[in-house]
């Protein structure tokens, strides 16, 4: 491995983008074709190099790290040592996919360096269809409860989604609205909440619900014909 911690080098103004990379070689050429693609990840990185040129810029090795588990901590090194307005680099924290695990104190240091960090439209409707279908493990939910456990939500909010849970429901459902006037028509004509629930396929307290318009609101009814649902 001929590997270790670069620089890329603006010879104008200075500036540098510190990276870590088991092979030298490899990485500068990957940056290099990214950045003539105009696709490079740093969006300041790819400014700067439009604006001057590639030939202002310089690949530099820093210093040449023997062990990879070792390249994440000496970046870091590096990136403390230079004023975060003399570098290119967005994240000033030093990740890896090498395997290394960070200390409780990085990782809050990741957090909040990522926390100024916003996606585009685009990108975020990426992710949503790369996670449709996908279901979430027990542990996975378990996590994503302790998480939303405190958080205060608006009253608006809370009622947007108890209203969207609903209609998950009612799409789900055996019924639909006909079934439920129907329903509605022969309880009021006297057919027993047992009767009611033989007949459509449902529990005892989903037809006395529906019955009184505790579930199947009116109000329900006017959402889903706006929705086309």
């Amino acid at each position: 491995m001929l590997g270790g911690i670069y620089q890329i080098r603006n010879t104008i103004t200075q500036k540098v983008y510190i990276g870590s990379a088991r092979y030298f070689f490899t990485r500068w050429k990957k940056h290099e074709r990214l950045l003539n693609a105009g696709t490079h990840h740093n969006a300041h990185l790819q400014s700067a190099w439009e604006k001057y040129g590639a030939s202002v810029f310089r690949f530099e090795v820093l210093e040449i790290v023997a062990k990879s588990k070792q390249l994440c901590a000496t970046e870091q090194r590096y990136l403390d040592a230079i004023p975060r307005k003399q570098r290119y680099n967005i994240r000033h924290v030093a990740e890896s996919n090498l395997g290394l695990r960070h200390t409780p104190i990085t990782r809050q240091r990741m957090r909040e360096s990522n926390r100024h960090l916003s996606h585009t439209e685009e990108a975020k409707e990426k992710n949503r269809q790369a996670h449709l279908g996908k279901k979430a493990t027990k542990s996975t939910r378990q996590k994503m409860s302790r998480t939303r456990k405190g958080r205060n939500q608006s009253t608006e909010h809370a009622a947007k989604r108890t209203a969207a849970t609903a209609r998950t429901l009612r799409r789900k459902s055996i019924l639909n609205w006909d079934l439920v006037d129907e329903l509605r028509r022969l309880r009021v004509e006297g057919m027993s909440y047992a009767a009611l629930a033989r007949r459509y396929g449902i529990s005892n307290e989903h037809a006395r619900k529906i019955a009184l318009d505790l579930t199947w609101c009116s109000k329900d009814r006017l959402l889903d014909i706006r929705l086309g649902s």
